[in-house]
């Protein structure tokens, strides 16, 4: 089922509440600037496998904020975002859409507890046609400040991405719809201020739903796959295939103000899906500096 209709009806209302009253609404403008280095892009299990590659990529957004009460915050916003791969072209993508946002506190001050509502839908435009699409993510978050250093929240996610088209079958009987994929993520942040500049953030979470990994062809993986499909992406004409699978991320992340407006990050991720027992675990390794400009 195609979801961009609800997003578009949902976002469309949230715009018309905007155009009535304009005169009262904040406007906003985000961009960022980043390289970063993953050690598996294909996600594939076996090291042999396993395909690094260097990406720049750059984020813009205009956005809209309403205040509808003394507590409760309502925004809109227009996103544009893309990734370049220095060696694997195929993977290179620009995503443009909308995204909402519905946040509410709960008292007054800013140790008070607030709990909000995101969407966002994004369309991604490949090199390589077949993995076009939609993006989709709605979640729900909730967290407190406690004193003047610490912030903790927790948050429930769901992502869904859905192709423009899929390939002929490769396997009769069997879907080729290896990159549509979807999945739950429950997860938790803390946030520590180092100094007034410096702060350092760790986040844990766990997502159960599937995912797209490409390797050459093994007829034992193919027995655990929901979906396959060709993949040229990467040398070696491999293939794509659909798992489900559960997969934990860490992330450690540190940010220094250098302005009013402006900061520069420094993070890494480290990311295991596990599905079969028989298939072993899928890990990757991501290191992202960025600088970023709000205001």
């Amino acid at each position: 089922m195609k979801l961009w209709p609800l997003y578009s009806a949902t976002t469309l209302v949230l715009l018309h509440l905007f155009i009535r009253t304009a005169d009262a609404a904040e406007w906003g403008f985000d961009a960022n600037a980043g390289l970063e280095h993953s050690d598996n892009v294909s996600n594939a299990v076996e090291a042999a496998d396993k395909k690094s590659d260097n990406s720049a990529t750059v984020g813009v957004s205009g956005s809209m904020f309403r205040q509808l009460g003394d507590n409760t915050g309502l925004g809109v916003g227009l996103v544009a975002e893309s990734a370049s791969y220095f060696r694997y072209s195929g993977l290179n993508n620009l995503g443009i859409g909308i995204r909402g946002q519905l946040r509410q506190k709960f008292g007054l001050g800013s140790d008070a507890p607030w709990a909000a509502l995101a969407l966002r839908a994004l369309h991604r435009d490949y090199h390589y046609d077949y993995r076009d699409g939609w993006q989709y993510d709605a979640g729900v978050s909730a967290g407190k400040t406690f004193g003047e250093r610490w912030n903790l929240s927790a948050f429930v996610k769901y992502d869904r991405y859905e192709t423009d088209r899929q390939q002929p079958e490769v396997l009769p009987g069997v879907s080729a719809a290896a990159y549509d994929v979807a999945g739950w993520t429950f997860g938790a942040r803390t946030a520590f201020l180092l100094t007034q500049r410096d702060t350092l953030s760790f986040l844990a979470s766990r997502r159960h739903g599937t995912v797209t990994a490409v390797t050459p062809i093994d007829p034992e993986i193919l027995e655990y796959s929901s979906a396959v499909a060709f993949d040229p992406v990467f040398s070696g004409n491999p293939i794509a295939y659909r798992i489900s699978t559960d997969t934990d991320t860490l992330s450690l992340n540190w940010s220094h103000a250098l302005g009013r407006h402006s900061s520069f990050n420094l993070g890494y991720v480290y990311l295991r899906s596990k599905g079969d027992e028989e298939l072993g675990a899928y890990t990757t390794n991501v290191v992202n500096l960025s600088v970023f400009y709000s205001r």
